[in-house]
């Protein structure tokens, strides 16, 4: 059972119909947690909007069987959302890349658990702390070179948190 809800979204001036499609979510959330697929659809002439889902969509399932999942569904473009430090060693990323080879998917991003404190880690004025910050994140960024993505998300520095001047940023 699903329960459907359309809207619309302009991009580039171009519209989009958008089916939230929520899969029987008394079952979902009780599986997987929070569990919504987006899919768009381009109105109007031109070419087709490619999404993608995180696999942070199926929290707290863990990572890899998150991913399993969803390429069983039929999605073949990911965000994945790493949850713990494990999940950054080289055997871990290379059994991901695999799994996703196997099904002819592809990262684009990687979102590091640690989003939400990028404030202290990147941006703080403690020394040390941003120090070992940019080191967790290079972490990531190798992690994204593993896996073929050419993202890693960083949120940024929160206006007014920091003293990290426009051009230090």
């Amino acid at each position: 059972t699903s329960s459907l809800v359309g809207s619309e979204m302009c991009i580039r001036d171009r519209l989009y119909r958008i089916t939230l499609a929520c899969a029987s979510p008394a079952e979902n959330l009780q599986r997987h947690g929070r569990w919504c697929i987006i899919r768009f659809r381009q109105e109007k002439g031109g070419s087709v909007l490619k999404t993608g889902i995180s696999t942070a969509c199926l929290y707290p399932l863990e990572t890899e069987k998150s991913l399993e999942l969803l390429l069983q569904l039929g999605f073949r473009l990911f965000e994945v959302f790493l949850n713990a430090e494990q999940e950054l060693a080289p055997a871990f990323l290379k059994g991901l890349r695999e799994k996703a080879k196997e099904y002819g998917a592809e990262f684009v991003s990687v979102h590091p658990y640690t989003s939400s404190s990028e404030s202290l880690l990147l941006f703080g004025n403690y020394p040390r702390r941003t120090a070992e910050g940019f080191a967790l994140y290079r972490r990531y960024l190798e992690a994204a070179a593993v896996l073929g993505a050419g993202y890693v998300v960083i949120h940024g520095q929160p206006q007014g948190h920091g003293k990290l001047s426009d051009a230090e940023y």
